[in-house]
Parts: C-alpha cells; structure tokens; sequence
C-alpha cells in the first residue's frame, strides 16, 4: 500500500459487533494487524469453552470473562498505545445509537439473526454501509450492504415461520427442545472468512475496484459463489423488502433500548 492509502486506514473508524471466533480473529489480524487504529468492540457474552478452539485471544483462564476485555487485552499487547479501541460489554439494544451508527463501517459477526435484522434495520435506515459475516448451517458468508444499491440482509433472509418458532424456544416461551442443526463453524472456516473479509474493508477504504458484493463458500460441499459489485448480477434490493424499500422510514431511535431510557 502506498502512503496515501496507509493514511486512510489509519483514520477510518469500524465499529464489530461481535467478538467471539469471528469478530475476535477479525480485530486481531486482518483490521489492527493491517494498520486499523480506531476499532470499537461490542459484545454482550462472556468467554465459553466452545468459543476457546475458534478464537486466538481466548484461553481455560478466560472463561466467564467478557469477550471485548479479552480481546481488548491481547490488542494492547500486541499492538501497544497506537491502537484506539472502545468496549461494549453490551448487547446492541444498550448500546448507544450512534456508537452503531457514525463509524464509517460496521461490521457484524453475531450468530444470532434477530441481532442481525436489527442492525441491518439502524445501518441501513441511517443509510450507513456495513459488512455481514456469518454462518448458516454449512455456509459461510461475506456480504456488503451499501443502502438503496445493493440487497440489505432482509432483502435475503427474512426470518420464516421456522426461525420466529426457535425464537420463541430461545425465550423460553416453547417446551420443545432445540433441533440439532450441523454448521460448518470450523477455526480453519473462520480464519478464511476473516481473511476474505480483511482484504475487502481494505479495498474499500483504500478505493480499490472490483469490490466483492457477496461471498459464500459451503464447507460441506465446497461450493463457491462470488458477486462483484462491479457486475450486474450482484444481489439488488427486493421491491418487497420491509427494510429497505421503505416509503417512510421509521424512527430508529425506537429499535435501540438506550435511546428509549433517554425519552
């Protein structure tokens, strides 16, 4: 990279919402191991023994500790005082709504879709770019959403009846049990989609072309799908998207716990 490109990085802000296997590999590799200084981590969870294989910071002695310390920690360790990192050790509906909303780029690697659908719903209503990193079942997944140009995560996967039922079963509130569903939620998974998407927040911050609009590989098959943002048959907003093709845009104000206990 050239001087001109190293100094946008080093002013760009990226709020992670997330720091488990993908977010914490993310922060600690391909954003502040590139020349990020200005990162925020947010995440509400606690360090679990299944989180330990799928992450680097994380080790026996962190368990129960939350993940944005433990990440925060071993960035100061490895990178000193030239990094400006923010924690969270907060779901997003805490957070406070600007904390999702000003930073340039967001990026999301929760494995929770309603968080997702919320975010996706402040990016875009504040029509702020973010990234989607995430897995469902066997695939993984990169993608771009650029507001009103390209499809949001509800343009792709709004929730179906399925999912509104596990929710209630994660709520307490249905007796059947959790169905048992395989995901390719590997470390070697992770760290290539952390790879990809590292080179492409790069890319776009440094004005490069060929942006990858959306990326998926399924670990089970492997099986590839790319989308350049370049070519037209790039994933485009749905006429029907709740989200997106709004007419009004609702107050977003009113998505996020923090804002509402200011009113």
């Amino acid at each position: 990279m050239g001087e001109e490109a190293f100094r946008k990085i080093e002013k760009a802000r990226i709020v992670l919402v997330g720091a488990g296997g993908i977010g914490s590999n993310l922060a600690l590799a391909a954003l502040a191991g590139t020349g990020f200084k200005n990162l925020t981590l947010i995440d509400g969870d606690t360090v679990s023994r299944r989180n330990i294989p799928l992450s680097v910071p994380f080790t026996k002695q962190d368990i129960g500790r939350a993940k944005v310390e433990v990440v925060r920690e071993m960035l100061k360790r490895k990178y000193g005082n030239r990094l400006n990192i923010r924690c969270y050790a907060s779901h997003t509906d805490r957070i406070p709504l600007k904390v999702l909303t000003e930073p340039e780029m967001l990026i999301l690697g929760v494995d929770d879709r309603w968080t997702r659908l919320a975010v996706n719903n402040i990016r875009v209503q504040a029509d702020k770019l973010y990234v989607n990193l995430g897995f469902f079942g066997w695939e993984a997944s990169y993608m771009l959403v650029i507001p009103h140009k390209t499809a949001c995560y509800a343009c792709l996967f709004r929730p179906t009846e399925r999912e509104k039922v596990e929710k209630l079963k994660r709520e307490g509130r249905c007796p059947e049990p959790e169905p048992n569903i395989p995901g390719g939620t590997l470390p070697g998974t992770i760290l290539r989609l952390v790879g990809i998407a590292g080179n492409e927040i790069v890319k776009f911050f440094t004005n490069k072309e060929n942006l990858v609009q959306y990326y998926s590989f399924d670990v089970s098959t492997g099986r590839e799908e790319t989308r350049l943002l370049s070519e037209p048959n790039y994933f485009k907003p749905d006429s029907q998207c709740p989200v997106c093709m709004k007419d009004e845009l609702t107050d977003i104000s009113s998505l996020n716990l923090a804002e509402r206990r200011r009113k």
